[in-house]
């Protein structure tokens, strides 16, 4: 098996009364050494991969070990735990290369996850019985905390189950707490089946999407009879079948499991033009009638009725996927301009006050890309920040859904800037065939959807179906349907054991952060002193610029001055300047003296955790040094990825 060396300098101090500075008096370099990967991680192809390095940090008081999970770039380790590191107070003048303070919280984090589709519950639901269970324990189980597996492969070594370091012969071993995962030699660790990725936040969709078992007339949508203004044939028993029970059964396993709905499209009839299947089912406009806006909000509240008495509640719903993607063909969509989507948010939030509902179930807005792309007909930035600029709707709008096919990441953090009360979501992103080769799919994934979308002000990253069959279905055809869309798993329809699936790139780079990052964390700080800052506003705010001078550009918010606006798609850098002043340069934190990239959490309970995601892009080793409040370490990051785990408590 291939040997990956971190290289662990354990700095302790020597306190002396005599010395003016602390001493550094120790060095050890501790291997990486071969891991036995769990269950689910195992039977995947070797491609190359870019690396993640999440560390959950430490227990204040004596030095102590962070858990290490690594995946390289050769794929031969796949969040695969490795032997830990110790870590140590820092001495006087320690100049980290990242600086973690838990002291200095922002967003809360809602969850990561994945969509259940229509297809993705039918590949859940449809597997055998046994797997069924399996695939969904697998997705939504949060792996226990004290199981922690041993590394030392030492023969000779007596291992036994107890508290603190085990008496190793020959070297280091840590504990397993957890009786019966370790065999008789010291480190050797059993696949805990019982772990999972623990997604605690999905995404459905309210009828159709492009990816359903069925397009024809009665299912498309909860109200498919033509002219049924009062709703009187409104039903959600499609969803009986298959979909509800695995949104239960997912809900057992992570009771605290969010869920966002997403309409594709409104009843056809309730379309301009007003059309039939297949004809319009990927066309037209919201019809802009009042008597087509109370019927319509009206079918937002009895969905969330029908599926809250069905033990399914709902948190989120936003008013229509995509609202600026129209002309699909054969697969669901509609438009619905700004205008409209503003008018129907303030009856649809009404409407769920009404209902008692207006704190279990809000409202997103938008939906859609960060930019367009490059075509002018796709909607952008500009739109949420017209929505949220309505004095009539904004009260009635949590926050703001992005999706990632178009622009920036970016393009989050002004909008966030501009209405810094509103939530932010990023609710689709998929991979496919299109994504290119595996590492660099990784490397975007881990940069973008997650340490970009939550540097950004995001509280979730969903991407889209969790989980596809072999022909990546079943989906609709022609038209703008995907048929070379990725699921987080693909499990083949003849499938009896989780031996049979595959563990997509998706897979891996949501393990990293939905295992360690359950609802209710928060991000805390983490900068780059002296160097590149994680954001805008975290470089903005370590060079004392006020908030109200921050932006990205190209795209700026409308009404400010300075570079010339467009979507954001062309990249983008902080910019702290006057906006009143047109021809001050933008500058920021484009170049710095790390290519790391990272973003940190505090995990919420009393067995709270400090998690820090750190990217490495490049194709070299990276050396970093981290302190988080009084302690820290030194190490060699490989283009890979790793999670350090340990908990964490407030220092006095």
């Amino acid at each position: 098996a291939l040997q990956f060396l971190l290289l662990v300098h354990f700095k302790l101090i020597v306190l002396s009364q005599s010395q003016a500075d602390a001493q550094w008096w120790g060095w050890a370099s501790v291997p990486f050494q071969t891991a036995t990967r769990v269950h689910f991680m195992q039977n995947m192809p070797i491609y190359s991969l870019v690396p993640l390095l999440a560390l959950a940090t430490m227990v204040h008081g004596s030095p102590s070990m962070a858990r290490v999970f690594l995946t390289t770039t050769d794929q031969t380790r796949l969040f695969d735990e490795q032997q830990g590191i110790p870590v140590a107070p820092v001495p006087p003048h320690f100049v980290p290369t990242i600086r973690v303070d838990p002291s200095v919280q922002y967003q809360e984090v809602t969850g990561f996850g994945a969509a259940i589709t229509d297809a993705s519950a039918w590949v859940l639901h449809s597997a055998s019985g046994p797997l069924s269970d399996a695939l969904l324990e697998l997705l939504f189980l949060t792996p226990s905390k004290a199981s922690i597996p041993c590394f030392d492969t030492d023969s000779g070594c007596q291992a036994t189950i107890a508290g603190g370091l085990l008496s190793c012969a020959t070297d280091f071993c840590p504990t397993c707490p957890k009786a019966g995962l370790c065999n008789k030699t010291c480190g050797y660790c059993k696949s805990a089946k019982d772990s999972g990725l623990g997604l605690s936040t999905i995404r459905i969709t309210m009828g159709v999407s492009d990816f359903s078992m069925s397009y024809a007339l009665g299912n498309i949508t909860y109200a498919d009879v033509e002219n049924d203004w009062d709703l009187e044939h409104f039903s959600t028993n499609h969803d009986d079948d298959y979909i509800l029970p695995v949104l239960r059964r997912a809900r057992q396993l992570n009771p605290k499991l969010k869920i966002i709905a997403s309409p594709w499209t409104a009843p056809l009839w309730l379309k301009d033009p007003p059309g039939s299947a297949p004809d319009y089912i990927g066309g037209g406009t919201f019809l802009d009638t009042d008597q087509a806006y109370e019927t319509y909000s009206d079918y937002f509240v009895r969905f969330a009725q029908e599926y809250q008495r069905k033990g399914v509640p709902v948190d989120y719903v936003t008013l229509q996927n995509e609202p600026g993607h129209g002309g699909c063909g054969s697969m669901p969509c509609m438009l619905l301009p700004e205008p409209a989507e503003a008018k129907l948010a303030v009856l649809v939030g009404q409407k769920l006050a009404k209902a008692g509902l207006q704190n279990t179930t809000r409202i997103l807005g938008y939906d859609h890309n960060w930019g367009n792309g490059g075509n002018p007909s796709q909607p952008g930035p500009e739109y949420p920040t017209a929505l949220l600029n309505d004095s009539a709707a904004s009260p009635f709008i949590a926050g703001v859904a992005w999706h990632c096919y178009g622009g920036e990441v970016s393009a989050e953090g002004p909008v966030h800037d501009l209405f810094p009360t509103k939530e932010v979501h990023l609710t689709e992103c998929s991979g496919g065939t299109w994504s290119g080769p595996w590492d660099t799919n990784f490397l975007s994934n881990v940069q973008n959807l997650f340490v970009g979308n939550v540097n950004n002000w995001g509280q979730s990253t969903l991407l889209w179906n969790v989980a596809l069959d072999e022909q990546s279905g079943p989906h609709c055809q022609g038209g703008s349907c995907c048929t070379t869309c990725r699921g987080v798993i693909t499990v083949p329809s003849n499938a009896s054991t989780l031996s049979d699936i595959t563990r997509n790139v998706e897979f891996y780079s949501l393990a990293h952060f939905s295992t360690f990052v359950p609802s209710g964390s928060r991000r805390i700080e983490s900068v780059a002193p002296g160097g590149q800052a994680p954001s805008c506003q975290a470089y903005c705010s370590s060079t004392g610029c006020d908030w109200t001078k921050q932006y990205s550009c190209p795209w700026q918010p409308p009404g400010t001055n300075g570079h010339a606006g467009n979507d954001g798609s062309l990249g983008y850098e902080c910019c702290c300047v006057d906006r009143t002043k047109v021809q001050e340069p933008c500058g920021g934190n484009s170049t710095g003296s790390t290519p790391l990239e990272f973003a940190a959490f505090v995990t919420p309970g009393p067995d709270s955790q400090v998690v820090l995601s750190v990217v490495n892009p490049s194709s070299d080793n990276q050396t970093m040094s981290v302190q988080i409040g009084s302690l820290g370490f030194s190490s060699t990051v490989p283009p890979g990825a790793a999670t350090l785990v340990m908990p964490w408590t407030t220092e006095p």
